[in-house]
């Protein structure tokens, strides 16, 4: 009985009309279109998502690496938007501050304006003020700062063996909204401590 209605469906003659092939294609092309318009917007939405998140861990890196730099630092002095400090653990004198955007890395790259540079001295006794004897660098690799986000801050403060940086944001070296911020960051010092 399969076979015999197999051999039916072989010998069938019947095929698509014309009309009907032009409304599969009609269909097919409708369809084609509405997930063609779809794609730029899922792209736009993962992008926006991803740089999201890219600033989230920046600040969380530097966040870090603030604490790594100032934990055992002693000695500190701040101003509104630098801070100098001896590094216990590397035994030099140390600055982080704001560039101002005539600053370059060690590459003769531009660093951003407004980006968090860390500058260690090659003199252990100098004043807050820059002598021109430390490389200056991001205190986050511009590696680590993917698609063009820099981390800034609107100032920073030292009392009683606590220093606190205000209004940490990830922006874009465009400018823009920030991305991630995070209203304060306050790091006790160990050293100036005992």
């Amino acid at each position: 009985m399969i076979v015999r209605n197999y051999k039916g469906k072989l010998h069938n003659n019947r095929a698509f009309t014309l009309a009907e092939t032009l409304v599969a294609i009609l269909i097919l092309l409708m369809v084609s279109s509405i997930l063609a318009s779809g794609i730029p917007v899922a792209k736009k939405a993962y992008d926006k998502v991803v740089v999201a998140s890219n600033a989230e861990v920046l600040l969380s890196t530097t966040i870090s690496a603030l604490r790594n730099e100032l934990g055992t630092a002693r000695n500190v002095n701040t101003s509104e938007t630098t801070i100098t400090f001896f590094n216990e653990t590397l035994n030099t004198r140390s600055r982080i501050y704001l560039a101002d955007g005539s600053e370059k890395e060690p590459d003769n790259k531009p660093i951003p304006q407004g980006t968090i540079i860390y500058q260690r001295y090659y003199k252990t006794n100098i004043s807050s003020d820059d002598d021109g004897t430390g490389d200056k660098i991001r205190l986050v690799s511009a590696e680590a700062s993917n698609k063009n986000l820099i981390v800034t801050y609107g100032s920073v403060a030292y009392s009683g063996g606590i220093i606190t940086f205000t209004d940490l944001k990830v922006l874009r070296e465009t400018g823009g909204a920030p991305l991630a911020e995070r209203p304060a960051l306050s790091i006790r010092l160990i050293a100036e401590n005992h």
